[in-house]
């Protein structure tokens, strides 16, 4: 069976808005800077780094969520055995163990992953919408 659904979606939904949000919100407004004609002007560095910095505000605001899911998602599938038995008790339970830094826990390595990694995704979808070539 599947669990923490409802910590993934209360992480998806607003993470995704904030995400590709921001991805546009970065673009738009360099191009209005840059006195650009279109943000299709923008150069592929530029559609990275924007990428990027989308994918560091959607951890900046999601991180906490995406532990509390990953508790949940990795707890056991048999029910006697869970350390978690609802979403209080996991928020709880690691505050519990070490305050707030329990939810910030691999933060570093998500914000310094978050560049390459959506800067790429981003520059890979826009090249490939720019030609043309079916995703």
């Amino acid at each position: 069976p599947y669990q923490g659904l409802l910590a993934t979606i209360a992480r998806n939904i607003p993470g995704n808005a904030i995400y590709f949000g921001f991805f546009e919100l970065f673009r738009r407004e360099y191009a209005r800077r840059s006195n650009l004609p279109s943000v299709a002007d923008i150069s592929p560095f530029v559609t990275f780094t924007c990428g990027g910095l989308g994918g560091i505000m959607y951890w900046l605001t999601v991180y906490p969520i995406d532990v509390v899911k990953s508790a949940v998602m990795t707890d056991s599938l048999h029910v006697e055995k869970r350390r978690f038995h609802s979403y209080a008790n996991v928020i709880a339970t690691l505050f519990r163990e070490r305050g707030w830094r329990s939810f910030f826990k691999g933060f570093s390595v998500s914000l310094l992953r978050a560049i390459p990694a959506n800067g790429a995704i981003f520059l890979t979808f826009m090249e490939l919408k720019k030609r043309n070539i079916p995703w």
